[in-house]
């Protein structure tokens, strides 16, 4: 098993409960082992002002590389990718302007906001900050020289984790894949 980057832990533990960082980082895993069918159509990330919300999307950008995300619509209908970030956004008016376009039906929005959308089904997923705030000191520490530098152990890791969790689920038979 990959250890878990210390400065993952300290960060994604305080700003997020265990149950929406674990699906958080299960979404990761996901996207980056081109299983998006099992992602949520929307995945809202939802908590006040400077709760780490649009950290996390930064952190997204940085995992997913180029060509992987797009910032507005019409550019993700043009190159048809695979990812949309948006920061404080309008969840209602992001899905109603998106939801029945056959340009966008393999797109996985990741949005950022302070209000929580009306309209709620198995396409939105909506993962909750805990509000908790962290010294600026140890932010920069924690995000400029710890996460983004270590992105290829984070993916590692969120992978990892995605198979720990099919394996004792009984999902797969082996850790290398087999399906029963």
């Amino acid at each position: 098993m990959i250890p878990c980057p210390s400065v993952y832990d300290i960060y994604l533990n305080k700003i997020m409960d265990p149950a929406d960082r674990y699906a958080l980082e299960h979404y990761i895993a996901l996207f980056l082992l081109g299983q998006r069918e099992s992602i949520p159509h929307y995945v809202v990330l939802y908590g006040g002002p400077a709760t780490g919300k649009s950290t996390i999307l930064h952190i997204l950008n940085e995992l997913f590389g180029n060509g992987q995300i797009e910032y507005t619509i019409q550019m993700a209908k043009l190159s048809k990718t695979h990812a949309m970030i948006i920061h404080d956004a309008d969840v209602d008016k992001v899905i109603q302007n998106t939801i029945n376009d056959q340009d966008l039906k393999d797109t996985t929005f990741f949005i950022a906001t302070n209000a929580l959308p009306k309209e709620r089904d198995s396409n939105v997923k909506i993962l909750c900050m805990t509000g908790k705030k962290i010294k600026k000191s140890i932010f920069e520490t924690i995000i400029y020289h710890g996460l983004y530098a270590m992105k290829e152990e984070y993916k590692a890791y969120c992978i990892d984790q995605l198979y720990q969790y099919l394996y004792w689920n009984n999902k797969y038979s082996s850790m290398e894949g087999e399906t029963e």
